[in-house]
């Protein structure tokens, strides 16, 4: 699914310490260009991140630069926890991207240069299948989950919904994945002028599907079957994809 591409790990720390206030213009689309360098890397999830909020929303913005990592966000999608109080009775989940077997996003990057050593006369081939992939990607990842409240937890939402919540996922010329999260203050019950304080689980779901492979348990073990025509995936990469990971942290609303 994603060429292989080295882990551009900074040293931060695992979690949040306070708040962040968000750049003055956020698009969600899935691009980290306004975000400068994200607040945080953990080994959790092998990528960086960064939570923050405007006067009126929460965003979370998530890179993931290792192919491995990429591969599995795109497999099993997020899970974006948020507790509204300290009993952890009161949740809401964001669950994007989504994608099943018979939605599956089929980009393949083994034939193109990674972008982070490609020559100059090549920038053209790389930024031309960047914007196709990222077509195909928003074209797959048009709904969003949202639990808790009064949403039930069977129901598929647009991106584009009345709760004000959206998500896009976005590649860039070097090839990180990148995957954003906006949800208003008002749907948490929360206001940037009187502050307040959640906490919060980022959860790469896994899966036991990814790039064209099922993982299945057999008698004496598992195996890696691949479907159709697709190149069987090592059993050390889709057993990392088939597990969920997770950060845990604490964030502040800021002003």
């Amino acid at each position: 699914m994603f060429a292989l591409i080295k882990t551009s790990a900074f040293s931060q720390a695992k979690v949040h310490d306070g708040g962040v206030l968000a750049p003055p213009k956020v698009n969600i689309d899935g691009k980290n260009n306004e975000w400068g360098q994200l607040q945080v890397h953990t080994n959790n999830i092998d990528a960086d991140y960064t939570i923050a909020n405007d006067n009126e929303k929460l965003y979370l913005i998530v890179t993931a630069s290792n192919q491995l990592s990429a591969r599995k966000i795109l497999a099993g999608g997020m899970t974006f926890d948020i507790f509204l109080s300290s009993n952890d009775k009161s949740k809401i989940s964001i669950k994007y991207p989504l994608f099943s077997q018979a939605n599956w996003p089929n980009i393949n990057l083994k034939d193109i240069t990674d972008g982070k050593s490609s020559p100059i006369s090549n920038n053209k081939m790389v930024d031309s299948f960047v914007n196709s992939n990222n077509i195909k990607l928003l074209g797959h990842s048009n709904e969003i989950k949202i639990l808790g409240s009064n949403y039930s937890k069977d129901t598929l939402y647009s991106v584009y919904n009345e709760s004000g919540i959206n998500g896009a996922i976005a590649i860039d010329t070097k090839l990180n994945l990148s995957c954003e999260i906006a949800i208003p203050l008002k749907f948490l019950g929360l206001s940037a002028k009187q502050g307040g304080s959640i906490k919060y689980d980022i959860i790469v779901n896994g899966s036991n599907f990814a790039d064209g492979n099922i993982i299945e348990s057999v008698e004496g073990g598992t195996r890696v079957r691949a479907i159709g025509s697709a190149p069987l995936v090592p059993m050390q990469e889709m057993r990392y994809i088939r597990y969920p990971t997770d950060v845990k942290g604490a964030y502040t609303i800021v002003n």
